[in-house]
């Protein structure tokens, strides 16, 4: 953002994202629903704060089945509030995020984006508790961006043959970026894993 210039709310945020959706296509239906689990289940945390880390920040495939746990300096490094992601923070409110993810599931669900909109409703509707609903949206909010519609649309869309189309989903996850670091400060502190 240039030096003086506003930072856009949440809200505005939002709004660009669900006007950035594309209609959802047959060719979309085949990839949409690949998400990943972003219940507490996972529970990689981070070493310094105890936060849980984004669902990007995965663990790896091992031997029969087992997962390895990512080491404690990737740990640190994908965390929203000790990681490098944490400048891309804008200071919105709980409620703003939680209601920007509303908008965006709204947009998705106008597009036609049936499971999109059913997983972040269902981050929307996980939890009263504040803190953790936060979190359930940011986590939802990072899987959309890395995993979901606008990873799905930049695949099939590409900028040699729909460049609005695909310039419109890279600006899209990288306002989703904002909106994720954003609420990474709300997420609930666990027990470092030192």
């Amino acid at each position: 953002m240039p030096s003086g210039a506003v930072p856009p709310t949440a809200l505005a945020l939002a709004d660009a994202i669900a006007v950035a959706i594309p209609h959802h296509t047959l060719v979309d239906w085949i990839n949409e629903g690949v998400m990943p689990d972003i219940d507490d289940r996972s529970g990689s945390r981070c070493p310094r704060c105890g936060r849980r880390v984004p669902c990007s920040v995965g663990q790896q495939a091992g031997q029969e089945g087992d997962w390895i746990p990512p080491p404690p300096g990737q740990l640190v490094a994908g965390c929203l509030v000790d990681g490098p992601r944490a400048a891309k923070s804008l200071p919105f409110a709980a409620d703003e995020i939680i209601a920007a993810t509303r908008v965006i599931a709204g947009g998705a669900e106008r597009q036609g984006w049936r499971a999109t909109t059913r997983f972040l409703q269902h981050a929307l509707d996980t939890t009263r508790d504040a803190g953790r609903r936060v979190e359930q949206c940011g986590q939802a909010l990072e899987a959309v961006r890395v995993y979901g519609l606008f990873a799905v649309v930049t695949m099939r869309a590409s900028r040699d043959r729909h460049p609005e189309v695909h310039d419109a989903a890279i600006t899209a996850q990288r306002d989703l970026d904002v909106l994720v670091a954003s609420s990474g400060p709300f997420w609930p502190t666990g027990a470092p894993t030192r």
